[in-house]
């Protein structure tokens, strides 16, 4: 027997000795502890087993080990196990002692001497990796070249997609771990470009709150907030593996609508933005304080079973609504029934029926009365009223937006409240009429927000009215930022969020999940897209090339289902992401095709291939993408388009085809880093998977430096565009033109790079350049 099968038999036998610990520490009470101890004492045992994290069949005991400087051992897994003696098995990812393991690196290794990690199918340990930390500092000079010889994390970011997001804690890198692992007290804001793991950072950081502060942190006071239902769902099963059941998860959408509410309206932008600015919760306020009048006339309150009334003078109630003003509007029209009982009971007869004056006047009477002053309204049907009046609009309005924005928000009233089309900016309009006329609502003790940089500005105040203390980790990446409140800064988010708490901005600056084969080619439309966002740093490469196929008018959406239907077939996880206009073709062509495909407006994602927008697709992530018509992803939004894309490209972990409609593909996205292909009606043109892993593996990738200089040409090959002046053109002489002149050569010369860049291959723009050259110098 080897010492490597020995060493395994050894692994497996600590192993099943666990396991064993572990389940008869939840077989001492299989009933609940009715026997043992006070009634109390069974409460406290029962409670206690509650709270531990049960092991599935899935699962393994533990998924690394630590070997010290000092000699000392430390298994580490989800969640802690101790021998018969108390003596810990295996410690949790999320206690101090995993942290600083979890910490360690070749290049900080805080006392670790080496680390094994173990690939298991349940409890069984398939195989053994070991890294030593001494010998892997001589051969990395930093996490991004530790993480790139990572065999495990290589191998998850490696592993098909399912359609539920699954758990890192095998492969939580330290970068990572130092935020999960933050104070719980603090606005937190992370920012993280595609596949650096900013949500399942958020995820696990909820994990590691949950256990670490569990004394005052319980999973009903915990809230997630997505940007969709499609990415709730997506992202839903996370913390149930982590142990964490009954954290409450919900989008911003469903938070909103609650119980009663759909939305099934949308918006124009320019409607959306006023709507979600601000000042609209200034306008809610002044529009409820309007419906609150004093009546012009007398009251008359019927007395019961009587044709007499009392009468109540305006002047009689004048003081009062200046106070109860002030107060929640269902409160305060509580109180004022009691004033208008009080004022009856002044004007009776005698003692006796002034004491029961409730029980002496007519109750409709009363509520018709009441109703003048301060009338009976839901949330839902005061945001109705008001947006279906010019009249209330304006007045609400007044000194606040202007008569334009204000006429912006009038939509005529549907028949019936239930047909009324509730758009999402609406949801937020009732949620802050809600909040002023019943402050009862539920607060949390933690609040997590992902993909926050879309949210409106009274999104937010929704947010942070249901925070208990303003604790909240908020995730997001700028240059996804789409929408009517699109944002190039967090501080505005910051500043609406920011309570007396301390508050800070992260950066996840390594990006695991997108291929450097897709990214270099995402990473061109950053200058439009987000001028001011620092790309990740890529680590991982895979031996696939993307595809850029053009196809003809007459076969474009068949071609996109066969692409779809090919890569499901291979049994990857696909999305088709494609602006909306298109969802009835690709419907017809995929149901032509016999594909089985899911449709994410619906609300959820299936296991094979999906339909999404640009929008719907952010935090998604897929084996395969395929971006249908990308010119018009750019054209969709005139300020935003190119973040469209750059969400769309940055989707996929693996393969990436983009089909265009023929001679209609932006030149941003030529060039040699695809696989071209025209389709005419020969499907035979398009290049072979297997021919497309073996040119990746030989094509020459763009530095940073190209990228960011929007592909200067820069060779040894040919000159350089400002040598060719010098170099090929005879009787010029550069220095002699004027600054003027100099100026206008430099500009034309850097264009007529762009555009050949654009179009052709680097090589083959350096060539036309040489060759117009000779041709310059031949003429002269």
């Amino acid at each position: 027997m080897t010492s490597s099968s020995m060493e395994l038999r050894a692994e497996q036998a600590y192993f099943d000795e666990a396991m064993e610990s572990h389940e008869a520490s939840f077989n001492l009470s299989s009933s609940d502890g009715s026997g043992v101890g006070t009634a109390a004492e069974r409460r406290a045992l029962k409670k206690h087993l509650d709270s531990k994290t049960r092991l599935s069949i899935d699962d393994a005991v533990a998924f690394r080990r630590y070997q010290m400087e000092d000699e000392e051992t430390y298994y580490v897994g989800k969640t802690p196990i101790l021998d018969e003696d108390g003596d810990y098995m295996v410690i949790s990812w999320k206690s101090p002692k995993g942290g600083e393991l979890y910490q360690s690196s070749s290049q900080e290794p805080n006392g670790v001497v080496a680390r094994r990690d173990y690939t298991t199918t349940g409890n069984h340990i398939d195989q053994l990796s070991d890294r030593f930390y001494k010998e892997l500092a001589k051969k990395v000079s930093s996490l991004a070249d530790e993480a790139k010889s990572d065999p495990v994390l290589l191998a998850g970011l490696e592993s098909s997609r399912t359609g539920k997001m699954q758990d890192i804690v095998q492969t939580i890198q330290a970068s990572q771990d130092k935020l999960i692992r933050s104070d719980k007290d603090q606005l937190l804001i992370i920012q993280g470009g595609p596949g650096t793991g900013k949500t399942a950072v958020a995820l696990h950081r909820a994990s590691w709150l949950l256990f670490n502060y569990r004394d005052d942190l319980s999973p009903e006071d915990m809230m997630v907030v997505g940007p969709t239902p499609s990415f709730t769902r997506y992202i839903q099963n996370v913390l149930p593996e982590l142990g964490d059941d009954h954290v409450y998860q919900t989008s911003i959408i469903e938070l909103l609508e609650g119980k009663t509410l759909k939305v099934n309206g949308t918006d124009q932008e320019s409607v959306a933005r006023v709507k979600g600015s601000d000042v609209m919760a200034d306008v809610i306020a002044q529009g409820l304080n309007n419906r609150i009048k004093l009546p012009i006339s007398p009251l008359r309150i019927n007395r019961k079973n009587s044709a007499s009334s009392y009468v109540i003078a305006p002047e009689q109630l004048r003081s009062s609504l200046d106070e109860l003003r002030s107060r929640p509007y269902s409160d305060g029209r509580k109180a004022l029934r009691e004033r208008l009982l009080e004022e009856c009971a002044k004007a009776s007869a005698t003692r006796s029926s002034a004491i029961n004056i409730e029980n002496q006047v007519s109750l409709q009477s009363l509520e018709s009365a009441l109703d003048r002053i301060w009338p009976r309204l839901s949330p839902e049907q005061f945001v109705r009223d008001l947006l279906g009046s010019k009249a209330r609009l304006q007045q609400a309005a007044h000194n606040l937006i202007s008569e334009e924005q204000a006429g912006l928000l009038y939509r005529a009233p549907a028949e019936r409240m239930t047909e009324e089309p509730w758009t999402i900016a609406d949801l937020a309009l009732i949620d802050e009429a809600r909040s002023h006329m019943n402050a009862d609502v539920k607060l949390w003790g933690h609040i997590l927000l992902d993909e926050a940089q879309d949210l409106t500005p009274m999104q937010l105040h929704a947010i942070r009215r249901r925070s208990l203390h303003g604790s909240m980790t908020v995730v997001g990446d700028l240059a996804q930022s789409t929408g009517a409140f699109a944002r190039d800064s967090w501080d505005p988010i910051q500043q609406a969020l920011r309570t007396s708490l301390p508050s800070r901005i992260e950066h996840l600056d390594y990006g695991y999940r997108v291929p450097k084969e897709v990214y270099v080619i995402a990473e061109r439309l950053l200058p439009l897209a987000a001028p001011g966002i620092k790309p990740p740093k890529i680590i991982r490469e895979v031996a696939t090339k993307p595809r850029l196929l053009e196809v003809v008018p007459g076969r474009f959406h068949t071609e996109v289902a066969a692409k779809a239907g090919e890569h499901s077939s291979k049994g990857r996880f696909v999305g088709v992401i494609a602006p909306a206009e298109h969802f009835d073709a690709l419907r017809e062509a995929f149901d032509q095709q016999d594909v089985q495909w899911d449709d994410s407006t619906l609300g959820g994602l299936g296991r094979s291939i999906n339909l999404v927008t640009p929008e719907m697709s952010k935090g998604l992530e897929f084996d395969a993408v395929i971006i249908v018509d990308p010119q018009r992803i750019l054209e969709t939004d005139d300020r935003w388009g190119a973040r469209l894309l750059y969400i769309a490209l940055t989707r996929t972990t693996r393969y990436l085809d983009v089909i265009g409609t023929a001679g209609e593909v932006p030149q941003i996205l030529r060039g040699e880093h695809f696989d071209s292909s025209l389709i005419d009606g020969d499907p035979d043109v398009i290049p072979s998977e297997q021919s497309r892993e073996n040119d990746s593996q030989t094509a020459t990738l763009d530095t940073d430096d190209d990228i960011k200089s929007n592909h200067k040409v820069a060779s040894n090959e040919i000159p350089a565009t400002e040598d060719l002046h010098t170099t090929n053109l005879k009787n010029i002489e550069i220095s002699n033109f004027s600054a003027i002149e100099s100026e206008l050569l430099k500009k034309n010369s850097q264009y007529l790079c762009d555009i050949l860049l654009g179009t052709y291959t680097e090589k083959m723009a350096r060539a036309i350049l040489l060759e117009a050259a000779q041709l310059l110098s031949a003429d002269n």
